[in-house]
């Protein structure tokens, strides 16, 4: 708990206890210092990323074949010809 409050009682005829939320609890001495835990390193090694290939039901692979093709047999002068019949015609507005 953050910001809590403990009180340290220490007594040549009890040695040293914790008081802690009103509760008086016992303490151990320790020969040493406990030792953390050393970190492998600092920064974290980057994984190697092994490249993924789509597999060929992929639509990613697919979309040449899914192509429309616009190759037109008509010149643009044909296509503009046709163009203006059918609008130059009285049946497209009827």
């Amino acid at each position: 708990m953050p910001k809590a409050k403990l009180t340290v009682l220490s007594s040549s005829k009890i040695g040293v206890k914790a008081l802690y939320a009103g509760v008086v609890y016992d303490t151990l001495v320790l020969e040493e210092r406990p030792k953390k835990k050393a970190l492998k390193s600092s920064k974290k090694q980057p994984q190697k990323r092994t490249p993924v290939k789509p597999t060929a039901y992929n639509p990613w692979r697919q979309m040449p074949q899914k192509r429309p093709n616009f190759a037109y047999e008509e010149t643009d002068r044909e296509i503009i010809e046709i163009l203006n019949q059918l609008f130059n015609s009285t049946r497209a507005w009827a």
